[in-house]
């Protein structure tokens, strides 16, 4: 059996219409006819989406070319490098244009006059990546390792194994988005607690951050928490039962709170290629203390708007981004706030301080950030903490 798949470029006019076509045999017979069929067609579906990329970008750059040089005396010549593009579609490149008089280039299809200007400037072995790979790539990193990630990419793109994308490079532009994304939520974060009136170092510069009282309160009722108590016991033997002394002052109510969880996190380093166990205990007796990581603390707030996850280079960046989260939602009004640590060193340095102005449990509402050693205040002893903090 036989498969043909055609592709038409045009522009309207039937003269400039480019017709490309790929063929290839299907199996008939054989265990896995089905499966190698598919291969077959998935393949040849994407070989020939990227012979019509590559006629796109080579017509798309003739036709401003030829529109560059009907404003100039000159002639359209051939780029001396092709185009390189990494996209969804995989690793392609065409030709492009410029317009010469003589030896003197008067115009190319990068950095033109136009602000229309189709092509990124490139450098001598760099790739334009569409916004389509980079996204694709962001979607997998968050959940797999870059080589994982490197593989999946090229699984879905079915792409020759001359024409892959390296998993160097994959990681090279992940971290590239990330930083314009850090980089973009601390200006966000600066702006907000400077609004708020913080000062740089994280500390209130008056008293305009301090919340209005809540309004209602967000501790459950006593009867509801001791006929939670009686329930629970009703159907248990005595030693499993809950004795009422055993009871806290208060218990807050779920709905009515925003949940903060701070934890640090550390990741090694990856490598392009594993290690085998021998070469690693020989690398781990070379260089017994070089083992590189990353430090990366990560905080989950729930909140009755939803759950949302911020992270950062370390702690007391991410500190300060969850203060200006808290002061733009206006949620004060209505809610207090619970923050769950895990005792690790870095948080008892870099220790978010809050204040019992809001609700009968100290811990409740924002009042500063510190990097003072505050061993009193998570168990809710604030009044004992403050003579460490500097407020």
């Amino acid at each position: 059996m036989h498969a043909k798949l055609v592709l038409t470029l045009g522009d309207g006019a039937e003269c400039a219409t480019t017709t490309m076509s790929l063929e290839a045999d299907l199996p008939e017979t054989g265990p896995k006819v089905l499966d190698h069929a598919e291969q077959t067609l998935l393949t040849l579906f994407h070989d020939l989406m990227r012979t019509g990329f590559c006629g796109f970008g080579t017509r798309l750059a003739r036709q401003r070319a030829e529109a560059a040089q009907a404003n100039r005396v000159g002639r359209v010549v051939e780029c001396s490098q092709p185009y390189r593009v990494d996209g969804e579609i995989g690793r392609v490149d065409f030709l492009t244009y410029e317009v010469h008089d003589g030896d003197q280039v008067l115009w190319t299809p990068v950095n033109s006059e136009s602000d229309s200007t189709a092509f990124a400037a490139l450098g001598p072995r760099e790739y334009y990546h569409t916004t389509n790979f980079r996204e694709l790539l962001l979607t997998f990193a968050s959940g797999l390792s870059m080589r994982d990630t490197a593989h999946t990419i090229q699984r879905i793109r079915h792409a020759e194994h001359g024409r892959r994308t390296p998993m160097t490079t994959a990681a090279a532009i992940v971290e590239r988005e990330g930083l314009a994304v850090q980089a973009c939520v601390a200006s966000w974060t600066a702006q907000t607690l400077h609004a708020e009136g913080f000062a740089d170092s994280g500390i209130p510069a008056g008293d305009t951050v301090v919340p209005a009282p809540l309004e209602t309160a967000v501790c459950l009722p006593p009867e509801t928490v001791e006929a939670a108590r009686i329930t629970y016991n009703a159907d248990r033997p005595p030693t499993l039962q809950i004795p009422e002394a055993a009871l806290h002052d208060v218990y807050e109510q779920r709905e009515r709170m925003i949940s903060i969880s701070i934890d640090d996190v550390s990741v090694k380093k990856q490598k392009a290629h594993r290690q085998t166990t021998t070469e690693k205990a020989a690398a781990a007796a070379s260089r017994p203390d070089t083992l590189k990581g990353l430090h990366h603390p990560v905080a989950h707030v729930q909140s009755p708007n939803g759950h949302y996850l911020w992270t950062g280079r370390n702690t007391f960046a991410v500190l300060r981004r969850i203060i200006a989260f808290l002061c733009h939602h206006p949620l004060w009004a209505h809610h207090g706030v619970q923050c769950f640590v895990d005792g690790a060193r870095d948080l008892r340095f870099n220790t978010l301080i809050l204040d019992n102005t809001r609700t009968t449990r100290p811990g409740a509402s924002l009042g500063t950030i510190s990097r003072a050693r505050a061993r009193g205040l998570w168990p809710g002893r604030f009044s004992l903490s403050c003579p460490a903090l500097r407020i």
